[in-house]
C-alpha cells in the first residue's frame, strides 16, 4: 500500500497505520478494507466506502449538534493525578472567535476571519496552513464530511479540507454563496444540508437551509422561518431521526417549539408545537441543548433551567435555578455556572468562587473526569467532576485582563483561546 499523499513515495504500510513513516502526515485508515487514506478523506480510495466523521471530534459549536458541551473521551485519572503538558501556543491577529478539532487537527478562527489549522497528532504541534476568509466572523464555523463551512458578514463559504493539504495548498473556497447584508449567527450541518440562522437589520432572525452542500455550488439558501425572538438551533441526530430544534417567542406569553422534520431526508418540514404553560420568556443568549427528544433551555424567571419534551410541548421538569450558562454531562446531570460559581447537579454541590473571580463563557465537560472553566483571570480551571473541591490550572495568559473566549477538547487534548488572539494547547495525562 502506498502513501495517499501524491508527493510521497512511501509504500510500506501496515493495516491500521495512522501516520506515514516517510512524510509523517496523518493517515485515515478505512475500517472496512484497511487502506490508508489522507486526512479529511470522505471516501476510501480503495473500496469506495464512506469514511464517516469521528464521534470524538469537536467540529461545531459546543462540540456537537446537540450543543451539550461534552468531550466523550474518558480520561480515567482524577484531576489531582493529571499531568498538564503544554503542547504548543500561537498567536491569531485578533480575538479568538472559535476553536474546533477534527481528525487530530485544531482549527483556530479569529474574529476578523483568520483561519489557522494546526496538526496536534504529534509533538511539537505543527501549523499546516493559514488563510483569511475575507470578512468578520460572528458564528462558530462548522466542520462536516471533509469541508469547513464559514459564515462571514456577507457570504457563506465552503472549503474542501483535501484541497488545503496537498503539496501546493489552495485556500480558495470550494463555493461561496452571497448573503444580503446580514451576518450568520449559527451553523448546523446535517448530512447533505446546512441550516443557518441570520440576524437581520430589523432585529428579526431568519432560519435558512442550504441543500446539496456537496454540490459545487449549491442552490442559494431557502428561508424556512423568520421571527424576532428565536433561540439557537440544536439537534440530536440518531439513525432513524434527524431533527433540528429551536424555540420562538410569539409575544403575549406564547412560546412555540419548532423542529425540522426530515432534516436529512427529502424536503425538510417545519413542525410547531405551542409550549404548554411557559414560566416566562426564554433566555435567547443562552444556547439550548438537545438529548434525544428532550430540550434544555433557560427561562428568564429566576434564570431557571427546564427540560422540555419535544413530542408533547410539555415542560418535563425544573432542573435548577440561577443559571448563567450550562453543559449537560447526561440527561439528568447538568453542569451549571451560576452567580456564585459552579454547581454540579449530580452531587448537589456548589463551588463558590473567590471574591473578584469570574467565569467566562460556557463550561466544557471532560467526560467522567473534569469540568473546564474559562476564568476571568485569563486561565482555565479544571475541576474534578467527582471531587470538585480541588482544581488545577492551565495557564493561558499571565495578564489578568485577558479573557478566555473559547475552548475545545478531543481525546486527552484541550485548547483555549482568548480575546488577545493567544491560543494554547495542552495534553492531559
Amino acid at each position: 500500500m502506498d502513501c495517499p499523499y501524491v508527493d510521497c513515495n512511501a509504500d510500506h504500510f501496515q493495516n491500521g497505520d495512522t501516520h506515514c513513516g516517510n512524510c509523517s502526515r496523518q493517515l485515515k485508515p478505512c475500517k472496512k478494507c484497511g487502506m490508508p487514506n489522507r486526512s479529511f478523506a470522505v471516501y476510501c480510495r480503495e473500496c469506495g466506502g464512506a469514511l464517516p466523521d469521528s464521534a470524538s471530534d469537536w467540529p461545531v459549536f459546543k462540540g456537537s449538534s446537540q450543543a451539550i458541551g461534552v468531550n466523550r473521551f474518558v480520561i480515567s485519572a482524577r484531576v489531582s493525578e493529571l499531568s498538564i503538558e503544554e503542547m504548543g501556543a500561537f498567536q491569531l491577529p485578533d480575538r479568538c472567535k472559535a476553536l474546533l478539532m477534527y481528525e487530530d487537527h485544531l482549527f483556530a478562527i479569529s474574529q476578523s476571519g483568520e483561519v489557522k489549522i494546526i496538526d496536534v497528532s504529534q509533538e511539537p504541534v505543527k501549523e499546516r496552513i493559514s488563510f483569511n476568509a475575507g470578512g468578520n466572523i460572528y458564528a462558530v464555523p462548522a466542520l462536516h464530511q471533509g469541508s469547513l463551512y464559514v459564515g462571514t458578514e456577507k457570504s457563506l463559504q465552503a472549503y474542501s479540507l483535501g484541497h488545503l493539504f496537498p503539496q501546493a495548498p489552495s485556500a480558495r473556497p470550494r463555493w461561496e454563496l452571497p448573503l444580503s447584508g446580514t451576518p450568520i449567527r449559527s451553523l448546523v450541518p446535517v448530512e447533505n444540508r446546512l441550516f443557518l440562522m441570520l440576524a437581520c437589520p430589523d432585529r428579526r432572525h431568519q432560519i435558512h437551509v442550504v441543500n446539496d452542500i456537496q454540490t459545487d455550488p449549491p442552490e442559494p439558501p431557502i428561508k424556512v422561518y423568520a421571527g424576532s425572538h428565536l433561540s439557537s438551533m440544536a439537534g440530536h441526530f440518531m439513525a432513524k431521526s434527524k431533527k433540528i430544534y429551536f424555540l420562538s417567542d410569539e409575544g403575549a406569553g406564547r412560546i412555540k417549539l419548532h423542529f425540522m422534520e426530515h432534516a436529512a431526508g427529502s424536503n425538510p418540514e417545519r413542525v410547531s408545537l405551542p409550549l404548554k404553560r411557559p414560566p416566562s420568556e426564554f433566555r435567547k443568549q443562552i444556547p439550548i441543548a438537545v438529548i434525544g427528544a428532550k430540550i434544555f433551555t433557560v427561562f428568564r424567571k429566576e434564570e431557571t433551567l427546564y427540560r422540555l419534551d419535544a413530542n408533547s410541548g410539555e415542560i418535563d421538569s425544573l432542573i435548577c435555578k440561577n443559571v448563567k450558562n450550562f453543559a449537560m454531562a447526561s440527561i439528568s446531570d447538568p453542569v451549571v455556572i451560576n452567580s456564585r460559581g459552579l454547581f454540579l447537579k449530580r452531587m448537589n454541590q456548589q463551588i463558590d468562587l473567590e471574591d473578584g473571580q469570574t467565569i467566562k463563557g460556557s463550561p466544557l465537560v471532560l467526560k467522567d473526569c473534569a469540568v473546564a472553566l474559562g476564568m476571568g483571570d485569563g486561565n482555565i480551571r479544571l475541576y474534578d467532576i467527582r471531587n470538585p473541591g480541588s482544581f488545577k490550572i492551565c495557564e493561558v495568559s499571565d495578564r489578568p485582563t485577558d479573557q478566555i473566549t473559547t475552548m475545545a477538547a478531543v481525546k486527552d487534548i484541550i485548547a483555549a483561546g482568548n480575546d488577545k488572539g493567544v491560543v494554547k494547547i495542552y495534553r492531559l495525562r
